[in-house]
């Protein structure tokens, strides 16, 4: 039996604001579970804070990083509690129709960006179009040097 259960109720009642601690605290957890410090992830704290696109940042001082869920040392992750459909990933990557520099980036070092969606509960169909969204849209950037890696989740 676990320590707590949390149902998806209880998640959705939870602010912008909390829902990315929570992601921020899971991810300090996971990084520390593997004998990285939990330094390594950063997060403003405040929704309407200036970010450049980065709700939560890890960054882990390592060659590679593999603990199940963060696949890659440098890793941003965008928490959203809404629906985020391609139309709605393309405007979060997207800036006046060029790939966010953060995630260009992010690309460039092969990183990993993953989007958190509370809202929605994906079929294998769903997810795929959400990725392909994602890709079409690192996809846009004409400058990534060739051999850039994004991981995309």
């Amino acid at each position: 039996m676990p320590i707590f259960e949390i149902e998806k109720d209880d998640l959705l009642r939870l602010s912008d604001t909390l829902l990315e601690e929570l992601i921020a605290r899971l991810a300090e957890a996971e990084i520390a579970a593997h004998g990285h410090s939990p330094a390594g992830v950063s997060w403003s704290g405040s929704i309407k804070a200036p970010d450049e696109g980065i709700d939560i940042h890890v960054q882990v001082n390592a060659a590679e990083l593999d603990t199940g869920f963060l696949s890659r040392p440098d890793t941003i992750l965008q928490s959203k509690k809404d629906s985020m459909p391609k139309s709605a990933i393309s405007k979060e990557m997207l800036k006046d129709g060029e790939l966010n520099p953060t995630i260009s980036n992010l690309a460039t070092i092969g990183g990993s960006y993953i989007i958190v969606s509370l809202a929605d509960d994906c079929s294998p169909t769903m997810k795929k179009d959400r990725l392909d969204a994602m890709w079409a849209a690192v996809a846009s950037d004409p400058d990534l040097p060739p051999g850039s890696s994004l991981n995309l989740m």
